[in-house]
């Protein structure tokens, strides 16, 4: 099968750097094609102000029109056409993800009131290959994508329905300000112990959800994971070999979720963690994902999201490489 038709294509570091070369190259052309009209009309129209009746100077003027309109419309075609094939092909999936994630993002929030949470242990689950499982008889982390769930209820602050701990004073700079509140003190440290072991994509705010489930990821099995927005995380694993696209969560059933798989889409990202997993540290939750919140000011909790589909098009990715984790943060695993 051609490469680019695989499913797993996005995973190939090398497409996924050829794409976003072209993608850039498009962009570039959408702002400079209508610059080269002005500046190239600009100086026929004087040429021929100049000497009226120079027929080829009209041709040049007609054909600069013609050449600038089709650069111009050429990268929205294209992009067009992938947008309207989205999740259909492979090849137009890693085309419409292969993007920088400058932008700004929007987050998706929930307020719920609750309870507080009770530790308690965390018992074995079947794991795809990388992500083998947790021996509750073990000390310390369970490998693979297991550990990221565990690693994520040990830390989260809060249990649903209990809502999430919040810095909301309204100052932007504040969602990268540490609190005194007990419940977070542990992940408030896995943050600034994994801050900056992402080789530049690092943006260590405490009240954000990538970064929240990027210091996860990063304590417990890809030290390099991207922490600077959900465009960020996701362009990083479709282009990692350690991570495998399992599919849009509007049509896989939470039966089809692991514990430590990672949703995201353009404006959010969340790891899900199952409420199995969630009530065996907090008996009483109904929550099954980590999550935080950069618009809400909020630290990491475990959230509920429906128990059935999952809805608004994330995209879920599992964790099936070789774990490089960034710190040893079985101390901070609540046995």
């Amino acid at each position: 099968m051609n490469m680019i038709l695989d499913i797993n294509a996005c995973s190939n570091p090398g497409l996924g750097f050829i794409l976003r070369i072209f993608k850039t190259l498009f962009t570039v052309l959408e702002v400079a094609a209508p610059i080269v009209l002005i500046v190239s009309l600009g100086i026929i129209l004087t040429k021929l102000l100049a000497d009226p009746s120079n027929d080829k100077l009209k041709k040049r003027f007609t054909n600069a029109i013609l050449s600038c309109v089709i650069i111009f419309l050429l990268p929205l075609l294209v992009n067009l056409t992938m947008s309207l094939f989205g999740q259909k092909y492979s090849f137009s999936q890693c085309w419409n993800n292969a993007y920088s994630s400058t932008g700004s993002s929007r987050y998706i929030e929930k307020e719920s009131e609750g309870k507080t949470p009770t530790k308690v242990y965390i018992e074995p689950d079947e794991y795809e290959k990388g992500s083998s499982g947790i021996n509750p008889n073990k000390p310390g982390l369970g490998e693979g994508a297991s550990s990221i769930a565990e690693l994520a209820c040990s830390v989260a602050g809060t249990f649903a329905p209990e809502g999430r701990i919040t810095n909301n004073t309204g100052n932007p700079a504040d969602h990268w300000v540490r609190i005194s509140d007990p419940r977070v003190q542990d992940y408030q440290d896995i943050m600034d112990a994994v801050a900056h072991t992402g080789n530049g994509h690092d943006n260590p705010a405490y009240c954000s959800c990538t970064q929240g489930a990027a210091a996860i990821i990063r304590a417990t099995v890809d030290k390099e994971f991207w922490m600077i927005s959900p465009d960020d995380a996701l362009d990083y694993m479709e282009q990692s070999p350690n991570w495998k696209y399992i599919g849009i969560s509007d049509n896989l059933s939470a039966s089809e979720l692991k514990p430590g798989d990672v949703l995201g889409h353009s404006g959010h990202t969340m790891i899900w963690v199952s409420n199995e997993v969630a009530k065996r540290y907090s008996t009483n939750t109904t929550g099954n994902v980590y999550e935080a919140g950069y618009n809400s000011y909020s630290f990491p909790g475990i959230d509920q999201y429906s128990n059935g589909y999952i809805k608004g098009g994330f995209k879920v990715y599992r964790f099936v490489g070789t774990p490089n984790p960034a710190i040893d943060a079985s101390k901070y695993i609540k046995r």
